[in-house]
């Protein structure tokens, strides 16, 4: 497996993600109603190359793919705010990991997690934070590799009319932290 940082999208790259958000939709919500058109994940890519492009004045967006056999198997981001919020300097956002069909039970998720928390570290991100649907099996996963539950909000997605609750996960990756909280 390798994974990528990617900085830009071309229009091939940009395609291979429209299809991995649209089948990742059909299987867990990760924010989006399904069905999730062609079109409003073509938008949602567009608004994340338009982060990255302005990522030249200020990095507030790390987007990692991941690749087996040169075909893309997930993907991740991590997201914070910008410089002038200075009370949350300290903590980035996961967001939008995705595996596709055929990769999972590869360990690609893990790796891509393992990967962006490198990346986090070489941005003096020093607390974590994420979420994801409660009824999915995703939240055993996110255990797993540390991440603590916060706790559910219940009715916090709402789709084809049901709605479903949300988990929210932490994780300090800087421990230095800890003492610093405690002094």
């Amino acid at each position: 497996m390798e994974i990528k940082e990617i900085k830009s999208l071309s229009v091939e790259l940009k395609q291979e993600l429209v299809k991995l958000l649209v089948e990742s939709v059909e299987t867990g919500d990760l924010g989006f109603a399904h069905p999730l058109s062609k079109e409003s994940a073509e938008q949602y890519w567009d608004k994340i190359e338009k982060d990255l492009k302005d990522n030249e004045n200020e990095i507030t967006r790390v987007l990692l793919v991941s690749y087996i056999d040169n075909k893309i198997s997930g993907t991740v981001q991590l997201s914070w705010s910008s410089k002038f919020f200075t009370n949350c300097n300290h903590r980035a956002e996961v967001q939008k990991l995705m595996v596709g069909n055929n990769f999972r039970g590869k360990g690609v998720a893990r790796k891509l997690l393992e990967t962006i928390e490198i990346f986090a570290q070489q941005y003096k991100k020093q607390l974590l934070i994420l979420d994801t649907r409660s009824d999915l099996s995703v939240p055993e996963m996110y255990k797993k590799m540390g991440y603590v539950s916060v706790g559910d909000i219940p009715f916090y997605s709402l789709e084809n009319g049901i709605y479903t609750s949300t988990t929210f996960f932490y994780k300090i990756i800087d421990k230095s932290l800890i003492s610093k909280e405690q002094a």
